[in-house]
């Protein structure tokens, strides 16, 4: 899996759209889950946040929180916070993300 998000983060600059999709599929796609995958979804999950940022997509990441909760029952309690908090630490750089972070889900 490590090498289908080297190939994702090629295309980060120059086909930001193929990124999104690319690491989408890491981060939500039926991949395994042991911890060297888990460590691999977690950093798919951060370049794509941030993509969504560069984008201006607060929705988008105000869905992927709601869509990634197959994956937070599979990782610690501890682990899930630090994701959730650096996801809307994300949505927070987007301009006019407040009605975003006030609606939540």
């Amino acid at each position: 899996m490590s090498e289908r998000y080297a190939s994702a983060q090629e295309y980060e600059e120059a086909q930001p759209d193929t990124a999104i999709s690319r690491l989408r599929d890491i981060v939500l796609g039926d991949n395994p889950n042991d911890a060297e995958s888990i460590k691999t979804k977690e950093q798919a999950l951060q370049s794509l946040a941030n993509l969504y940022a560069k984008q201006g997509d607060a929705d988008a990441l105000r869905t992927l929180l709601t869509e990634l909760r197959s994956l937070f029952a599979l990782i610690p309690k501890a682990k899930t916070a630090k994701i959730v908090r650096t996801v809307v630490d994300t949505i927070a750089k987007v301009p006019n993300s407040t009605a975003v972070q006030v609606r939540g889900n």
